[in-house]
């Protein structure tokens, strides 16, 4: 189902019953089609309240479903501008976690970790552990976990993860994120396109941010360069390219990377996962096989049990994952015999964040 999906959202080359089967899926499309435009006029014409707070509010989001890059983004976004000196707090809603969404959780205060990734959602747990200095915060209300997060940490600045569709927070930089390369797929609303708003609300963004996370050549920049000058002209918007780096895949507990040659099982559970299989080809590292979960998916150790007997079976010298997909089983990692090596694909952001946050946040 997750491939179909896939396909239908973004591939050119549909078969006749593939746009049959698309039919009833554009049909649901129009009812949330009704229910965004209802919402956006409503707060355009000012009658659902937008708050505004002294604080700074820097939104990072999108306006396709997940896989464009927002959680490393906004990990460098939030290194940057923790160097201001300012007390800058991640807000998140904390979807897939087990914490209550409707209220406020401190996930880390910048320097202490209090929940795990099961509780927290493996986005806010990742952040928490790898943006030391920031502090995350979940709620789905942004407002109420803004007002709490200034309350009670002092924070001076947020970064509103997701936010895009948030529009009860007001940001004063609005960036939105997108697929230099799937871009905006076939460019209908869920659930028979990718779109979570009609294309034209991209004027509601400051800033757009085109992604490349393809192992790049010379081609891939050019495409991402030539699409980046499109929006410019289309929506008359500032536009910043961006790669995603594959920097390899380092092993559990150690810093260094696997350089020689690898026959790797890899396994993930992210929005679009073939760029991470992607990557590990183009590192030289032999697939021999690939499992796919759904985005967010909560592992079990039952899962790190079968995946570790299904790599022996097929031959595999190591198993990778992302390390949005490790944080998740981390808890079980002392419960199993890992007998064979476990292994995360780390990134690298290549970003203008100086010229991104220029006018927003000095330091």
């Amino acid at each position: 189902m997750k491939n179909f999906i896939h396909k239908i959202h973004y591939s050119k080359n549909l078969s006749i019953i593939q746009y049959l089967l698309r039919l009833p899926l554009w049909f649901v499309s129009l009812f949330y089609a009704v229910g965004v435009w209802i919402r956006n006029f409503l707060y355009d014409l000012g009658l659902l309240h937008t708050e505004k707070l002294s604080q700074t509010v820097i939104s990072i989001g999108n306006l396709t479903t997940g896989g464009t890059g927002k959680t490393p983004v906004t990990a460098e976004i939030a290194k940057i501008a923790a160097k201001s000196g300012k007390k800058v707090v991640i807000l998140s809603r904390g979807y897939g976690g087990s914490l209550p969404l409707d209220e406020v959780s401190l996930i880390s205060d910048g320097e202490q970790v209090f929940y795990d990734a099961k509780q927290a959602g493996d986005e806010p747990f990742w952040h928490a552990q790898n943006v030391k200095g920031v502090a995350v915060v979940t709620c789905k209300d942004r407002v109420k976990a803004a007002k709490w997060a200034v309350e009670n940490l002092g924070a001076e600045l947020f970064i509103l993860d997701d936010g895009f569709q948030y529009r009860k927070l007001f940001r004063d930089l609005n960036i939105v994120l997108v697929d230099g390369h799937k871009k905006f797929g076939n460019e209908m609303l869920l659930p028979a396109g990718p779109l979570r708003e009609p294309l034209s609300q991209i004027k509601r963004a400051d800033k757009v941010i085109v992604v490349n996370k393809i192992p790049y050549d010379k081609q891939t920049v050019r495409d991402c360069r030539a699409y980046s000058i499109y929006l410019i002209k289309q929506f008359d918007k500032e536009v910043f390219g961006c790669n995603i780096l594959a920097t390899g895949i380092h092993r559990i507990g150690s810093k260094a990377p696997v350089m020689s040659m690898k026959n790797v099982y890899a396994f993930t559970g992210v929005a679009q996962p073939e760029f991470f299989f992607e990557s590990l080809r183009a590192h030289q590292h032999n697939l021999v096989k690939k499992l796919e979960f759904d985005d967010h998916y909560a592992y079990q150790k039952q899962d790190l049990v079968d995946i570790i007997e299904d790599a022996k079976k097929s031959g595999a010298d190591i198993i990778v994952t992302t390390e949005k997909d490790f944080v998740k089983l981390s808890a079980y990692i002392d419960e199993v015999s890992l007998d064979i090596p476990l292994y995360t694909a780390r990134q690298a952001v290549e970003l203008d964040i100086a010229g991104l946050l220029k006018g927003t946040v000095e330091y």
